[in-house]
C-alpha cells in the first residue's frame, strides 16, 4: 500500500510547517503591526519556519549591486526601501486577498501583513547616490551604485 503525502512522516512535517507558519502570523499580530517588532529571540526561533519575505537575488556588476525581490501582490504605495551603510531594507505590507463569498479556505501558504527584510550588500555602495528602484510583474529591482573604491580597477602590465 502506497503512503500518500498527507500520511506518514512527510504529512507530519507538512502539518508542523503549516502550524509554525500559523504561529508566526499570530505572533506578528500579537507583538504589533510590524513583524520587525518581534523580540530577536522569537524572530530567530520562528523565521526558519515562516521563511524570510521577500525572497531576494543579489548580484553585482562592475558598476553596481543589484537586488531583485519577489513582492507579488504588494502595491507600490505599500513599499519602502532604505539604504543605510551596507544594508538595504525592503519593508512593506502585503494585504490579504479579499474573501470569496461562500468560500472555505483549505490551504493558506501566502503570508499577509507587514514585512521587513534587511539585505547585507556584498560590496560598498555610494551613499551619495540614490539607488534606482523599479517594479514590474511583482519583482522589485533595486540598483545601488558601487562606491569608487569597490569598483574594479584595470591594471596595465608593462614589459620590462
Amino acid at each position: 500500500m502506497a503512503i500518500g503525502w498527507s500520511e506518514g512522516p512527510l504529512g507530519d512535517v507538512d502539518r508542523i510547517r503549516r502550524e509554525m507558519q500559523r504561529l508566526g502570523r499570530e505572533m506578528r499580530k500579537a507583538f504589533g503591526e510590524y513583524g520587525q517588532h518581534l523580540p530577536d529571540a522569537i524572530r530567530a526561533a520562528v523565521l526558519p519556519f515562516v521563511g524570510p519575505f521577500p525572497l531576494v537575488n543579489v548580484s553585482t556588476t562592475p558598476e553596481a549591486v543589484v537586488v531583485r525581490a519577489e513582492v507579488p501582490g504588494v502595491e507600490l504605495k505599500d513599499l519602502e526601501i532604505t539604504l543605510v551603510g551596507d544594508g538595504l531594507t525592503i519593508a512593506g505590507i502585503r494585504r490579504e486577498d479579499p474573501a470569496l463569498p461562500n468560500a472555505s479556505v483549505h490551504r493558506q501558504e501566502r503570508e499577509f501583513g507587514c514585512f521587513s527584510r534587511v539585505i547585507a550588500l556584498p560590496a560598498k555602495v555610494d551613499a551619495t547616490k540614490t539607488p534606482d528602484a523599479s517594479y514590474k510583474d511583482g519583482v522589485l529591482t533595486v540598483v545601488c551604485p558601487k562606491a569608487e573604491e569597490a569598483k574594479p580597477k584595470r591594471v596595465e602590465v608593462k614589459a620590462s
